[in-house]
């Protein structure tokens, strides 16, 4: 399990961000920062849980990440002069310490521990983000089985003479993988299974599953 923000600081630099910053208790569903809120501030999360979310154009509210204890947000309001960009609310009681942007940027300068703490933190910001984009584009198992089975079936023939060990490599994934995505299809009845062979039984179905995905 990865170390939160405040974990990773020392007694002594804990002390002192407690000494600088501005201690808030917050109750259940209180608003902590509005979006498009001009307060800068690193908000590091002692107690509770902090909720985020954006109101979308068509006046839809959506949820999308939660600050566990221990965590901390507000870096783009510091250090790239931004506004909020997300709601904050408390999901339960809370508390938050609030360090003002000169005073987080004071730290960040004089305290190498500080800074390396905020740079880890940033860093697995950015890795989970390129890990969540990296499996958004990636086809999935299912997607990569129907596109081989396309590539590799005559045109005007239902039948495609293949093992699934073969479809597998064929298609970039495990022996298993291959097999879970065509019992997948079978219950869907767009193909069904004999030896050595795959049979397309709907073959529209099958296009169809290739253009959506």
């Amino acid at each position: 399990m990865t170390e939160n923000f405040w974990s990773q600081l020392s007694q002594e630099t804990q002390n002192s961000l407690l000494k600088l910053g501005q201690l808030t208790d917050y109750t259940a569903q209180q608003l902590i920062d509005e979006e498009d809120a001009l307060q800068a501030s690193l908000n590091i999360v002692l107690k509770g849980k902090i909720q985020f979310s954006k109101t979308q154009p068509n006046g839809r509210i959506v949820k999308f990440a939660q600050i566990l204890v221990g965590n901390i947000f507000g870096h783009a309001t510091v250090f790239l002069g931004r506004q909020r960009a997300f709601k904050a609310v408390a999901i339960e009681k809370s508390q938050i310490l609030r360090v003002s942007k000169s005073q987080t940027l004071e730290m960040f300068n004089h305290n190498p521990e500080f800074a390396m703490a905020i740079v880890k933190n940033l860093a697995l910001i950015i890795e989970k983000r390129l890990l969540t984009i990296t499996d958004e584009v990636t086809p999935k198992p299912l997607n990569r089985v129907v596109s081989a089975l396309l590539e590799m079936q005559n045109t005007g023939k239902s039948e495609i003479k293949v093992t699934q060990s073969q479809l597998g490599h064929e298609s970039g994934v495990s022996r298993l993988q291959a097999h879970r995505a065509l019992k997948e299809l079978q219950t869907q009845k767009i193909i069904s299974l004999a030896y050595r062979a795959i049979n397309v039984e709907d073959q529209s179905a099958l296009e169809d599953l290739a253009v959506k995905h």
